[in-house]
């Protein structure tokens, strides 16, 4: 018998000879990777095809990650990463030359995920594709999306911006979105270049979610000219609509994630259809119709970031990853869920300190890293006078929650933790957790509010939203949804109680209700007519503002005409059809002024509210305001009262653009000073 023996270096990792060849090869697949990583940006956006950068992007880092059992786990973790990362990248981003070009952030983006598969040896990999839950999120989400869409789709550009023009926070927010666009970076750290667009106590708002819409924009513009504000206008709308979108998509997936793996589709779909359904018929669409945008991306974070504390991701350092992102992008996009999250984060870390401390440099870099970057909205805020608690007690247009709707949601979510064993899983006691911590918070609010102001305002209702969303999360972690997380999917359907006919029947019955009873259910300033729900009326067209969107569009055009100047313009206009003509003064200041890009410059001349000013305080506050102005009307006392001023002090450099007495559309044309009658309507222009 002859034994050989093998020698050392033929082994496996055992000699220096494969790995002299592995590290020949291994080099310079990277220099050709980090070559690529810039060469294909840049020939992108030459080509005018920079869009799908982001999607390469995405696509990486979900491939590098290694939690999450399917393709749809992986991209929505590698999409809160990127989120997270893109808000402080704006910190970056804000003072480095290039500003938000699509080539330097696609290929720094390219750039990091080469440079982490070679520092850690990961290549590369596809995950599963899923099963008939997944189907189900990503179907949910489309079906929402498409109801969400579909006005949009059968409406010209002035019928889209009808239905959101009077959220009036809407125009703030399409200000900081531009602004950052055209100044690529944030606003608060450019207050002095940004002062004309940027109205002073809204420079340090909370702009994760505008910074990552501007990065957006520019990958899909394969641009980074500032381009007229009604192309921008156009792209934002989508993009709001996209935030709305995500919301429901975030609340499927951590719905769906917080169930389980092994959860039958059948036992979460009712929740998951209950969702949908009071998103669009409820509360989702009202505060569409407000313009909240922020809050939004806010809530879809605050799914997600409750979705991996309550059953977090295989692998510790992913999740802590994860959660830093997440931590970071709500406190950059809406700081008051951080409170909530950064609680149950340090709860989480806590019972999870002993795994934790096998990784303490990766665990406490992270966690100094996290604490710094979640501050930095919040201070900036503090920093510029804002963020006291006394805001929580401030005012706003707000529509409030469906109480009959919440209390059900509440009652039925709490049923499932009242007895003893449903805290003994971990994964329920955790999303119990979430659940009385949000109550007892909103609770708090309630009563705090209630004693100083003897009611309940904006900021209670936004706490509602918080609830909403971790009581239905939580739910998906009840007995009702899952009795036993150790029974595999083939025991499940052994004894079944929730089947697909039990399952379509009770989605069905759910969806319907909703659709009955989700509108408002105490008085609210434009409340759906009759008996529709919010979603019904939307897709009606019943909740459009013609004549707002009609003025603005044809002060937007005048504007044009001048030549685009930076001038403040002031909309006063007497008539509106829709019987509210304050609406049309108020949204149009707003709105134009935002279009014009000088909303900070321009929001002093304009009268509270969108009162129609009287003559004398007309006159006061264009002589306060002092700088040069085109004052846009269809009122003859108000043209009566500019032409006399303008004859009195030319030195206010005054403009009057007049929409003739009697024209059915909104059509300003300039008038010259010293002519004091106001231009009659042809016969044929006539209503």
């Amino acid at each position: 018998m002859t034994i050989s023996q093998t020698p050392a270096s033929a082994v496996a990792g055992g000699g220096p000879a494969p790995d002299r060849a592995s590290r020949g090869r291994r080099y310079p697949l990277l220099a050709g990777a980090l070559a690529a990583a810039w060469l294909v940006p840049f020939l992108a956006y030459l080509a005018g095809v920079a869009v799908i950068v982001p999607v390469l992007v995405l696509a990486g880092t979900a491939s590098l990650l290694r939690s999450g059992r399917t393709v749809l786990d992986r991209l929505m973790i590698a999409l809160a990463l990127l989120f997270g990362v893109t808000c402080v990248g704006g910190l970056l981003f804000s003072v480095w030359p290039w500003g938000i070009h699509p080539v330097a952030i696609g290929g720094l983006g390219l750039t990091v995920l080469v440079a982490i598969s070679g520092f850690t040896g990961r290549r590369p990999e596809v995950p599963g594709l899923g099963s008939l839950s997944d189907l189900w999120v990503v179907g949910g989400a489309a079906g929402f999306a498409a109801a969400m869409a579909w006005p949009f789709l059968v409406r010209s550009f002035s019928g889209k911006f009808a239905l959101i023009v009077s959220g009036e926070d809407l125009a703030r927010h399409f200000f900081l979105y531009d602004t950052i666009r055209t100044h690529g970076g944030f606003p608060w750290m450019d207050k002095a270049g940004t002062a004309t667009e940027v109205k002073i106590n809204l420079v340090a708002y909370p702009q994760g979610a505008h910074m990552n819409m501007a990065v957006l924009d520019n990958f899909v513009r394969s641009s980074t000219a500032d381009g007229s504000t009604t192309t921008a206008l156009h792209h934002f709308m989508w993009f709001y609509v996209a935030a709305v979108v995500f919301l429901c998509l975030a609340l499927l997936w951590a719905i769906r994630w917080v169930a389980g793996p092994t959860v039958l589709v059948w036992r979460w779909l009712p929740v998951a259809v209950a969702v949908v359904g009071l998103l669009f018929w409820g509360d989702g669409t009202a505060m569409f119709l407000r313009g909240f945008m922020s809050e939004f991306v806010g809530l879809g974070l605050l799914a997600m970031t409750m979705a991996v504390l309550v059953r977090p991701l295989s692998r510790h350092r992913e999740q802590l990853l994860v959660l830093a992102a997440l931590l970071t992008a709500v406190s950059f996009t809406y700081y008051l869920f951080l409170p909530v999250c950064g609680l149950m984060a340090l709860v989480w870390m806590i019972t999870r300190r002993a795994t934790l401390l096998t990784t303490p440099v990766w665990t406490g870099v992270l966690a100094v890293l996290t604490v710094v970057l979640t501050a930095v909205t919040p201070v900036v805020n503090y920093l510029n006078g804002y963020g006291s608690a006394e805001e929580l007690n401030s005012t706003g247009g707000i529509s409030p929650v469906n109480r009959h709707l919440l209390f059900l949601l509440l009652l039925v979510a709490g049923l499932g933790f009242l007895s003893r064993s449903a805290w003994r899983n971990p994964v329920r006691r955790n999303a119990g957790v979430w659940l009385a911590l949000c109550s007892v918070g909103a609770f708090g609010m309630f009563a705090y509010q209630t004693w100083a102001l003897h009611k309940t305002t904006y900021y209670y209702e936004k706490v509602l939203h918080q609830l909403i969303v971790v009581a239905v999360v939580a739910l998906a972690a009840s007995p009702f949804v899952t009795r036993d997380w150790s029974l595999s999917a083939s025991a499940q359907r052994r004894r079944p109680v929730m089947n697909i006919w039990t399952a379509g029947a009770l989605s069905a019955s759910l969806f319907a209700a909703l659709l009955l009873t989700a509108g408002p259910d105490r008085p609210v300033f434009r409340k759906p007519p009759g008996e529709l729900s919010w979603g019904a009326a939307y897709l009606k067209g019943k909740m459009l503002h013609k004549d707002p969107a009609d003025v603005i569009l044809a002060g937007i055009k005048a504007r044009k005409a001048a030549h685009a100047d930076n001038r403040a313009n002031m909309i006063q206009v007497s008539r509106n059809p829709e019987g509210a003509k304050w609406q049309s003064n108020y949204f149009g200041n707003q709105w134009t002024g935002a279009l014009s890009r000088n909303y900070g410059a321009s929001w002093p001349s304009w009268p509270s509210m969108g009162a129609e000013a009287e003559p004398k305080d007309l006159r006061d506050l264009i002589i306060g305001y002092g700088k040069p102005l085109r004052v846009l009307t269809d009122d003859p006392v108000t043209f009566a009262t500019v032409q006399k001023l303008r004859q009195e002090r030319p030195d206010l450099n005054l403009e009057l653009y007049f929409s003739a007495v009697g024209t059915c559309t909104y059509d300003f044309k300039p008038v010259a000073a010293g002519v004091f009658t106001p231009p009659q309507a042809a016969e044929a222009a006539r209503c």
